[in-house]
């Protein structure tokens, strides 16, 4: 009998083993899962916050030239930033969505039927970064051109089908420009006016009301002339005399005009 109760007692011990061996296993099986998948995620993590630092980095290049630039056409588009190899770039611009940009502003722009748009200077930039391994990254932001300057070389220009003389049927049609010393100023706004010109070779003058000039753009960018007055029936009267036509716009608080040569009024 106490032959047998050893014989039982050493069984049992045998099957905790057994148990215990087993426990032990899936143990150190799970802890390896857990640490591998902890070793996965980091390295996702850092991966991430490397495509991260490469696309800010990129998009901080950008936006440097573009303070310095005018134009969109060489923005800086290489397909890997030099401190991070392995890690492709690709750099994509847009315009704007519909009404992201006014000038002055939305509140004051979005009651009009052709609110003003500032869609030259700005552009929607968006950063791809692929890394070696994992997924696509994006970021993406409003990035706007360098500012100009009037000066040296600021002026204003207005070209269009310009005679020497104007008809009662004649209509003029003119456009505005900007310029600097770097190029065309985008993104500006005309107002546009007519100035008598007094004493040109014995003959009289033509008061500022005494001709019609219409912007045919809210931006007064482009703008149509004729030699008329309304009279109070509504009836349109042409004028006699000499004008110019100008056009005025503001930038960086500095007013600069435009105009055209002198113009006769024919009756």
């Amino acid at each position: 009998m106490v032959e047998s109760g050893a014989l039982k007692s050493r069984g049992y011990s045998l099957l905790e083993a057994i148990i215990a061996s087993f426990l032990l296993v899936f143990t150190f099986f799970l802890v390896s899962r857990l640490f591998q998948t902890g070793l996965q995620y980091s390295t996702r993590v850092e991966t991430r916050l490397t495509a991260v630092t490469v696309a800010e980095s990129r998009m901080a290049r950008i936006r440097e030239w573009a303070d310095q630039s005018i134009t969109w056409t060489t923005i800086p588009s290489e397909p890997q930033e030099e401190n991070y190899p392995g890690y492709q770039v690709a750099v994509r611009r847009q315009p704007l969505d519909v009404g992201a940009l006014f000038s002055p502003c939305s509140a004051t722009e979005l009651g009009f039927p052709e609110p003003r748009e500032m869609t030259n200077i700005a552009r929607k930039v968006i950063v791809s970064v692929t890394p070696p391994q994992g997924p696509v990254y994006h970021l993406t932001g409003m990035v706007t051109l360098g500012e100009h300057s009037w000066w040296p070389g600021g002026r204003v220009e207005i070209s269009g089908n310009i005679p020497a003389s104007v008809g009662p049927s004649d209509v003029l049609e003119l456009s505005a420009k900007a310029f600097d010393s770097r190029g065309e100023i985008k993104d500006i706004f005309f107002h546009w006016t007519v100035d008598p010109v007094f004493g040109l070779a014995g003959v009289g003058s033509v008061e500022p009301t005494m001709a019609e000039v219409r912007t045919t753009r809210r931006d007064g960018k482009t703008a149509e002339f004729r030699n008329r007055v309304p009279r109070r029936d509504g009836a349109p009267m042409p004028q006699d005399g000499y004008c110019t036509v100008a056009a005025y716009c503001r930038y960086q608080g500095v007013w600069r005009v435009g105009r055209t040569p002198a113009l006769e009024l024919r009756k």
